[in-house]
């Protein structure tokens, strides 16, 4: 942030993801490394569809939804996306999502 910030670009939008990662590779990533159960339900256009309406049901009663459409939809999207415009006008390169998750959960684990 502080590379983009001290230059001379404004006006322009940027990506800022080390890489296209699905959302279960993520959260296993994120149970290995809390030595949690991995998840074990796979989640599908339909589980989504039943999921986020089941939730919308509970959410009449609570004051937080848990899962909403939106949420349930993009848990079973795919998109690509790219840092290669931001990578190209800093000459950066981002951490790997799988570092970034180990030295999180570690510093979580030292609270």
């Amino acid at each position: 942030a502080r590379l983009l910030h001290d230059s001379d670009i404004s006006a322009e939008r940027f990506l800022c993801v080390s890489e296209n990662l699905p959302f279960e590779k993520v959260f296993r990533t994120m149970a290995r490394e809390f030595e949690s159960n991995q998840p074990s339900i796979r989640i599908n256009k339909l589980r989504s569809e039943i999921a986020w309406r089941l939730f919308a049901i509970y959410n009449a009663f609570s004051s937080k939804p848990l899962i909403t459409r939106e949420s349930a939809m993009a848990s079973v999207a795919t998109r690509k996306y790219s840092n290669r415009k931001i990578s190209d006008v800093l000459n950066f390169e981002f951490e790997p999502i799988e570092s970034v998750i180990q030295k999180a959960v570690t510093a979580y684990k030292t609270l």
